[in-house]
């Protein structure tokens, strides 16, 4: 063998790949601890912070904690209801509804949980028929006429009445998407119109006449 090529065997390999490496791997195991520690750390900071009963951006009730028995771990409930309390209470969680809500408005999303996003700024709450009960409804219209009827002979017809007011999204039809779509409230109350005759009161025509004014809630 000629002396160039032992000079040439007798260069060590360059470490740099190795180095390279084992510098991804660490990072990578960087990565994953950090997402562990913040996946647990936020679930255990929600489970420790006062529990909030009411949401004013969600304008319901939170899944308050649920409490244990033995019943209610076999059969699952606990389990179900513990994971919607730690959904319910997250920590930080108006704020996280309040960048999704803004990053869905970027993406000119135009309805997102049961509301639709309407112009002007106005969230209008969407309702279909298949979220009533036609049955329940139409029992609440035959006690709403016994209940006028009842106290209209007791009273005076000119002492009782029943006024019920449409929501936003029967009276602000130009504030919501042009495929909105949802329960049938002109109809319904119609209905009540030709029921109850004098005794109903409509607020349609005079909301409409004032759609451009703040009457409902943005």
């Amino acid at each position: 063998m000629s002396e160039g090529n032992k000079n040439l065997e007798a260069i060590p390999n360059p470490p740099t790949i190795k180095k390279g490496k084992e510098k991804g791997q660490r990072g990578k195991y960087s990565n994953v601890i950090i997402f562990l520690v913040l996946i647990y750390g936020l679930t255990i900071a929600s489970m420790i912070k006062p529990v909030k009963g009411f949401s004013e951006s969600e304008n319901r009730v939170l899944e308050e904690r649920p409490k244990f028995s033995w019943e209610s771990l076999f059969n699952g409930t606990f389990i179900s209801k513990y994971e919607t309390f730690v959904t319910d209470q997250f920590v930080f969680r108006d704020t996280w509804i309040g960048i999704k809500t803004r990053a869905e408005l970027a993406m000119l999303k135009k309805d997102m949980n049961g509301v639709y996003i309407g112009k002007d700024g106005y969230l209008i709450e969407k309702v279909e028929d298949s979220d009533l009960d036609m049955e329940q409804l139409s029992r609440n219209e035959k006690r709403l006429y016994a209940f006028i009827s009842k106290y209209k002979e007791q009273l005076g017809e000119e002492h009782v009445f029943a006024m019920i007011a449409p929501t936003a999204f029967e009276v602000l039809k130009d504030k919501l998407p042009p495929y909105a779509s949802g329960f049938d409230q002109g109809a319904f109350l119609d209905r009540l119109d030709k029921t109850l005759g004098n005794q109903f009161i409509d607020l349609r025509k005079t909301l409409t006449e004032h759609n451009k004014e703040y009457i409902y809630y943005r």
